[in-house]
């Protein structure tokens, strides 16, 4: 479940149930685009989401991005694929790191991963672009 909060009157505005039942790890709002954030968690779970305030009520989007089998495959027999945290870098790519030490790059237009690759050999915590 996620929850999202108005922060001056400290107020619900809705509920959304995650696609999965992966825990979420990270969340990363896009600052180019506002109201479109990502998170990424366990099973390898990457969610982009979209606030529509449009209408009478606050409602969450949700796509559920696709894993490519290569991506999956990068992972290490001993430890699952899970995503660490994200990043945007332009207003339509994402990096994304994970507890295998991969970095992928997702195209927000396709909402699909461009490219990935072994950054690491341990857990990537933190991703930062500047620019």
């Amino acid at each position: 479940v996620l929850a999202l909060w108005e922060t001056r009157e400290f107020e619900l505005l809705t509920v959304a149930s995650c696609p999965s039942a992966a825990s979420i790890h990270c969340i990363s709002w896009n600052p180019y685009i506002a109201g479109e954030f990502s998170t990424g968690g366990s099973s390898g779970s990457l969610l982009l989401w979209r606030i529509d305030d449009t209408g009478d009520q606050v409602q969450l989007n949700v796509f559920v991005a696709e894993i490519p089998k290569e991506l999956k495959k990068s992972a290490s027999r001993s430890c699952l694929l899970e995503f660490t945290c994200a990043c945007y870098a332009g207003e339509k790519t994402l990096y994304v790191g994970s507890t295998t030490g991969i970095v992928s790059v997702w195209n927000l237009n396709t909402n699909a991963c461009s490219l990935h690759w072994q950054a690491e050999q341990r857990e990537i915590t933190h991703l930062f672009t500047i620019g």
